[in-house]
């Protein structure tokens, strides 16, 4: 007889995506820490790996290359004002219509243009 397959969950990808994004940010953490201390430029790959406890191999699994990871700090330092930007962009864009089609922006629809 075939041993039919347990099925798969779905919190099995979640709970692995969850854990990649940890891991990611603990290596961004402390390649922030080291390249305040030492520089971008100074800093190795394995010092990131050591600082993390992560092996060098598995921390490829993470990132790509030390540029990946600035990118990513860069992304971390200034995502809340990237949202703040987008928030007040939406809202002021949303009163220029209200100015335009009062009517319409009043009812929730707004005209194209």
């Amino acid at each position: 007889m075939k041993k039919e397959a347990a099925p798969k969950t779905e919190a099995t990808p979640k709970r692995n995506k969850d854990l990649f994004y940890k891991r990611q940010m603990q290596i961004i953490k402390k390649a922030t820490h080291l390249f305040m201390k030492k520089g971008y430029a100074q800093t190795s790959m394995r010092e990131i790996a050591k600082a993390t406890g992560i092996d060098i191999r598995n921390l490829y699994y993470f990132i790509k290359n030390k540029e990946d990871i600035l990118f990513l700090v860069f992304d971390m330092l200034h995502k809340p004002e990237l949202e703040l930007f987008e928030k007040q962009g939406h809202r002021r864009s949303h009163r220029a219509v209200e100015r335009r089609h009062p009517r319409t922006a009043r009812r929730g629809r707004t005209q194209p243009g």
